[in-house]
């Protein structure tokens, strides 16, 4: 569920933003001067009007579809990373409550799991009962209730949004 949430957050908040940042970043460098890399371009007022060479060679219509042609790749690479990090975060999180039901298990193997510092809330009397905390885990109808989500196609926003 993590992965998905990072997924989809990465789509909406990523794509706009890299494709300014990467226009943003490609003119400035190439309108930086570099030395030699300079041609006199006219005269306006008296004052010699001097552009970098590379702008020449590369008209903003060339930058932008530079940046188009590459931004479903680079946008691959920040939902890989966000993903990667929503997972730490997610498993630092748990990791106390990994480790007491690991012990739970090492100690009664064949007992099933409640941790007593988590009492059922009163909210859950009145879930239905598919919903409901069983002390005996988690019931085949819950289980699908989490597969079905798994398996559910979200709008797709772009070409790499299918891959799961």
């Amino acid at each position: 569920m993590a992965r998905k949430l990072a997924t989809g957050l990465a789509l909406v908040t990523a794509k706009d933003v890299l494709r300014t940042t990467l226009v943003g970043n490609l003119r400035a460098e190439l309108e930086r001067p570099g030395g030699s890399d300079v041609r006199f371009v006219g005269c306006i007022d008296g004052h010699v009007l001097l552009t970098p060479l590379l702008k020449l060679m590369f008209p903003d219509h060339y930058i932008l579809k530079l940046v188009e042609t590459n931004l479903d790749l680079t946008c691959l690479v920040v939902e890989n990373v966000a993903v990667k990090r929503a997972l730490l975060e997610v498993d630092k999180a748990l990791e106390s409550e990994y480790e007491i039901r690991r012990i739970h298990r090492q100690l009664r193997p064949n007992q099933p799991f409640w941790n007593p510092k988590n009492p059922v809330p009163e909210f859950a009397s009145a879930l239905p009962a598919p919903l409901r905390i069983h002390p005996n885990g988690v019931t085949p109808e819950q289980n699908q209730i989490y597969e079905d989500f798994n398996r559910r196609k979200f709008a797709p926003h772009a070409p790499w949004t299918n891959r799961y």
